[in-house]
């Protein structure tokens, strides 16, 4: 494929993604070429679904044109505009009830140069906040609303700062 080529939302562009669960949700088309997605953060992606053994983990937003994301609430800075970033809910029974800080750990040991946070998502914000975006990388956004057993987790692959972690 070549970059800026179109793609059907069927196809797939890593073996356990497919266009439509990384394309923006407005239907602006952001995310729907090849190129749109940085290709580590997808990879990242699939090293954490294998090492949760395979499951099923849902993509919640992907890719994100600014109209979008700043009707949703996110920051102007946020990785998801740059399609560096995946919001995902972990599978059950690896970050589910009541396992959570298990998958948690997974996407930190894996996401080495982004962002990783868990617990303190809420208190530095959530999505769209500044705080966050600065920050960067995976967050809970629901993790204190629940008890600390789910919750939407951010990673992204931002290395601007390098390794960054709350």
């Amino acid at each position: 494929m070549k970059p800026g080529q179109k793609l059907e939302m069927n196809d797939f562009v890593a073996p356990h993604v497919q266009v439509w669960e990384i394309a923006c949700r407005c239907g602006c088309g952001f995310g729907t070429h090849f190129g749109d997605i940085d290709e580590t953060v997808i990879a990242d992606f699939e090293e954490i679904r294998a090492r949760c053994g395979g499951e099923s983990i849902t993509i919640n937003s992907g890719c994100r044109c600014r109209k979008h994301n700043e009707a949703i609430g996110g920051s102007p800075n946020s990785a998801h505009v740059e399609g560096k970033a995946l919001d995902l809910s972990p599978p059950y029974g690896i970050g589910g009830f009541p396992e959570r800080p298990e998958f948690v750990k997974i996407c930190e040991e894996i996401v080495k140069d982004g962002g990783v946070g868990s617990k303190d998502y809420e208190k530095t914000g959530g999505v769209g906040s500044k705080d966050y975006e600065k920050t960067g990388g995976v967050g809970s956004k629901d993790y204190e609303k629940n008890g600390g057993k789910t919750g939407i987790v951010h990673i992204d692959c931002r290395t601007k700062p390098p390794k960054r972690r709350w």
